[in-house]
C-alpha cells in the first residue's frame, strides 16, 4: 500500500504491476493515475477503481468519465464491480 497524494506517490511505485486499486474520487486524479499504471500494468493485472460507478448513484461521476475516455481507443473496458454509493469498476488487462 502506498498512503498519500498521487503527484507524490505515483512515482515510487515499481516498474511493473499486476494489482492496483486506487480510489481517485475525481477526473484529474484519475486520468493522472491511469496514465501512469495502466502502461505498467502486466497482462492479465487489475486494475480497481473506486467510485466508478452510475452517475445517479455515485456523486462522483468523474471517475467513470475519466475511465471510459482513458480506455475508449483501448480493447480493455471498466467493468462495473456492483452497483451502490461505494461501487468499484473492474479492469483486466
Amino acid at each position: 500500500m502506498v498512503k498519500g497524494f498521487f503527484s507524490d506517490t505515483l512515482h515510487t511505485l515499481p516498474d511493473k504491476l499486476s494489482f492496483v486499486h486506487f480510489d481517485g474520487d475525481f477526473y484529474d486524479s484519475t486520468v493522472d493515475c491511469l496514465k501512469y499504471v495502466y502502461p505498467r500494468l502486466s497482462r492479465g493485472g487489475i486494475i480497481a477503481l473506486h467510485d466508478y460507478g452510475w452517475d445517479d448513484v455515485v456523486p462522483l461521476p468523474g471517475v467513470k468519465k475519466a475511465c471510459d475516455e482513458f480506455f475508449a481507443d483501448k480493447l480493455e473496458k471498466v467493468v462495473p464491480a456492483w452497483q451502490g454509493p461505494n461501487c468499484h469498476g473492474i479492469l483486466r488487462k
